[in-house]
C-alpha cells in the first residue's frame, strides 16, 4: 500500500511578513501594518530585490494612504529618514522585509488637542505624524480614489442569470456579503455613501443591493473577519478585480493561498466606492496592534467647516491604549443612525431578492426528505445499514443531510470528484502587449478523462469545473475531505493556468508535446511550478516508447514519479505482455531512477502486468 507524505502548507504562507513601520517611533514600537507574502514573483514582475514571494506595491501603498487620512503623496522607503524611497510602479512587488511610511509635510489641516480643524485630507506636519486607527474615524475620499480602483471598472461584465454566483468560486450556494458592513450604518450616512446607490429601492443604507456582492458562506465568514478584500491588479487585459488576502491565520475556513489573486466573477457591476470602503475597513483590522502604546491618533468629531456649517472634522490627540479601547467601545455601542431591515428582524427577501436555493417541496408544501427512508444507501455494510435504518424510523422530522453518518457524507463528496484525468504539458507563446514582444511560457493542463482517452484517444481543453472540484465550494466538510486528496498546482506566472491535482488518480501523459519540450521549455515549466512538479505520481506513455524513457528530459524535474504506465495496443496478447515484462526486467531490475514500478494497462484501464524496479539493487 502506497502512503502519501504529510501535506504541507503553501510555502508562501510560511514566509516572514512584510512590515510597514512608523519612522517617528522607536523601532520596537513602530510596527504599523503587516502583510503576508502571498504574491508569487514571476520574471515579468518589477521587484526591488530577488525574492520568491512579496506583496503587491499598489495594495500596500493604498492601505498606507488610507490610515494617514487619504494622503495621496504618502510613499514607502527602505530607511526611516525617507532617503531610499521605493521606486516601483503601482503594480510592482515589494520583497524587502520592512519599509518605512513617509508623508510629506503640510498636507493636512488637522491640529492637536481641542483645536478646531477642517476635514482631514492627509497627515499633519507634526512629529510623530498622526494615524487613523479605526474605520469610524476615516473619511471617504470622494474625489481621491486611486486611479487603479477607478480604471478597473472598464473590465467586461460576465452575463449570467440569475446573478447569485459566488464572486470567487463561481458556486451557486451563496449569501449576501455587505461591502460596507451593516454595523457601519452611521459611517455610511456620515460619509454620504448613499450618493453611489444606483437603484435605491427601499433601502438607502448598507442594505441596498449596490453594496452587496455574493460569497459562499465559508468565504463569507472569512470576509467578515477581514481576512481578505477585493482589490484591482493588473492583468493582460487591464486592471481586474481579485481577492487579496491580508491574513494567513490557521482559523480561516479557506487557506489563504486557495483564493489569493483569484479574479472575481463580475456577474454584475460592482460599485467601486463600496469596494474601496471595504478595503479600508479590512485594513483597519490590521492596525489594531499599533495602539498598544501611546500614540498620536486622528479621530472624527462634530464641528464646523470654514463656512461655519455643521460637519464632521478631524482632530488629533495623544491617546493611551486604554483611551483608544474606551473610544472603540463607545463607537460600538452608539445607536445606529438608521437600522437595516435585517437588523430589526424583518424579512429581507424583497430587499436582497430570492435566495438561490430552496428545499424541494412535496405537493402538499412540506419539505421533501433528502433520502427515501425505505431505501438504504449501502446495504453491503451491515453496521452502516442498521444505522441508516435507525435514522429512517425517526419520523419526528424529515431526514437532512447532516443526519447521515459521516462515512456516507464523505462518500457523497467523493462521488462528485473528477474521475482519473489526463494531464498534458505544452510550451506556449504569448504576446506582451506592453512591449510587443513574444514571451515563452510552459504549462500543465488537464486534457480530459483517462477513460475517454483510452477508448478513443480524445482530449479536450481544460474546463473550469475540471480544474476545481465542486466539493471545494460546497461546505467546510466537503472542502476538508477534498483537500486531503487534492493539491493545488499553482502556476506562478498565470494564475488562470492553475488547477487541483489528485496525485493518486491523475496521470501525466507523455504526448508528443512532452517528448518535444526543449531545455528552455522545461526550465520555464520548472520556474512556473517549482517543487509542485513532485506532486505528480503517475506517468503514462505508449508501450512502444518504453525504451526511450531515459531520453524524457522532464523526468529530471518530476522527482515524485512512482508508477510509469505503458498503454498496450488493442490486440496485445498474453504472450506480448509476458515478453514486455521480461524486457522491463532486464532493463530496470537494477534501476529505479525513473519510478518504483511499471504497469501495463489496456484500453479499459485494466492492469495486465506489473513489474517492480530495482529489486536487485
Amino acid at each position: 500500500m502506497l502512503l502519501q507524505p504529510p501535506r504541507r502548507a503553501a510555502p508562501q504562507c510560511d514566509e516572514p511578513p512584510i512590515i510597514v513601520r512608523h519612522p517617528h517611533y522607536p523601532e520596537h514600537q513602530s510596527t504599523l501594518l503587516r502583510f503576508p507574502r502571498l504574491d508569487a514573483v514571476s520574471r515579468r514582475d518589477e521587484v526591488d530585490c530577488e525574492y520568491t514571494y512579496g506583496v503587491h506595491h499598489g495594495t500596500v501603498l493604498s492601505a498606507c494612504q488610507i490610515i494617514t487620512g487619504n494622503a495621496s503623496t504618502a510613499y514607502l522607503s527602505r530607511d526611516h529618514r525617507g532617503k531610499m524611497p521605493v521606486r516601483l510602479s503601482y503594480d510592482g512587488i515589494l520583497t524587502y522585509g520592512q519599509y518605512f511610511l513617509h508623508v510629506p509635510q503640510g498636507e493636512s489641516s488637522a491640529t492637536d488637542t481641542h483645536s478646531l480643524s477642517l476635514p482631514l485630507s492627509g497627515i499633519d506636519d507634526l512629529h510623530p505624524f498622526a494615524v487613523i486607527c479605526d474605520f469610524e474615524d476615516w473619511q471617504f475620499p470622494h474625489d481621491g480614489i486611486p486611479e487603479a480602483w477607478a480604471s478597473f471598472e472598464s473590465a467586461p461584465v460576465v452575463a449570467a442569470s440569475p446573478t447569485y454566483n459566488c464572486a470567487l468560486s463561481g458556486g451557486l450556494s451563496t449569501e449576501p456579503a455587505y461591502l460596507v458592513p451593516h454595523n457601519q450604518s452611521s459611517w455610511f450616512h456620515q460619509n454620504r455613501m448613499g450618493d453611489y446607490i444606483a437603484n435605491r429601492g427601499e433601502d438607502f443604507g448598507p442594505g441596498n443591493a449596490s453594496n452587496i456582492c455574493r460569497l459562499h458562506k465559508d468565504l463569507l465568514k472569512d470576509f467578515n473577519c477581514r481576512a481578505f478584500a477585493l482589490v484591482p491588479k493588473m492583468s493582460r487585459h487591464g486592471y481586474r478585480l481579485v481577492a487579496h488576502y491580508l491574513s494567513t491565520s490557521d482559523d480561516l475556513l479557506y487557506p489563504a493561498n486557495v483564493f489569493h489573486n483569484q479574479e472575481a466573477y463580475q456577474l454584475e457591476r460592482y460599485t467601486v466606492e463600496y469596494l474601496y470602503a471595504r478595503f479600508a475597513y479590512t485594513i483597519f483590522g490590521l492596525i489594531r496592534t499599533f495602539t498598544e502604546q501611546k500614540r498620536r491618533v486622528a479621530v472624527i468629531e462634530p464641528g464646523r467647516n470654514e463656512f461655519r456649517l455643521c460637519t464632521w472634522v478631524t482632530k488629533v490627540y495623544w491617546m493611551s491604549p486604554g483611551q483608544v479601547a474606551a473610544r472603540r467601545t463607545q463607537l460600538a455601542n452608539q445607536p445606529l443612525k438608521k437600522r437595516n431591515l435585517s437588523e430589526s428582524g424583518i424579512n429581507t427577501e424583497r430587499q436582497h431578492g430570492p435566495k438561490p436555493f430552496r428545499p424541494l417541496l412535496t405537493e402538499h408544501g412540506q419539505s421533501r426528505p433528502l433520502l427515501d427512508p425505505g431505501r438504504p444507501i449501502l446495504t453491503q455494510n451491515r453496521a452502516l445499514h442498521e444505522r441508516l435504518l435507525h435514522h429512517s424510523h425517526r419520523r419526528a422530522r424529515s431526514l437532512t443531510f447532516d443526519d447521515l453518518p459521516p462515512e456516507v457524507r464523505l462518500q457523497i463528496w467523493e462521488a462528485t470528484w473528477p474521475r482519473p484525468r489526463l494531464i498534458g504539458a505544452e510550451a506556449v507563446e504569448l504576446d506582451n502587449q506592453s512591449t510587443d514582444d513574444i514571451e515563452d511560457f510552459a504549462r500543465l493542463q488537464i486534457l480530459g478523462s483517462m477513460e475517454s482517452w483510452l477508448k478513443a484517444g480524445e482530449t479536450r481543453q481544460m474546463l473550469k469545473h475540471d480544474r476545481y472540484p465542486v466539493a471545494l465550494s460546497v461546505c467546510a466538510e466537503s472542502r476538508r475531505h477534498t483537500m486531503k486528496h487534492f493539491t493545488l498546482i499553482h502556476h506562478h506566472e498565470h494564475i488562470e493556468w492553475s488547477f487541483y491535482l489528485n496525485p493518486a488518480l491523475d496521470i501525466l501523459w507523455a504526448s508528443d508535446d512532452l517528448w518535444n519540450l526543449e531545455e528552455e521549455d522545461i526550465t520555464n515549466l520548472s520556474r512556473a511550478y517549482g517543487r509542485q512538479l513532485t506532486c505528480i505520481k503517475k506517468l503514462v506513455l505508449d508501450a512502444e516508447s518504453w525504451r526511450d524513457v531515459a531520453t524524457l528530459e522532464i523526468l529530471r524535474y518530476l522527482g515524485g514519479i512512482e508508477v510509469i504506465q505503458l498503454r498496450l495496443d488493442d490486440d496485445a496478447s498474453p504472450t506480448v505482455v509476458t515478453e514486455l515484462l521480461q524486457d522491463l526486467g532486464l532493463q530496470f531490475r537494477n534501476d529505479n531512477r525513473y519510478c518504483s514500478r511499471f504497469q501495463l494497462i489496456d484500453q479499459s484501464y485494466r492492469i495486465r502486468g506489473e513489474f517492480e524496479t530495482g529489486k536487485y539493487i
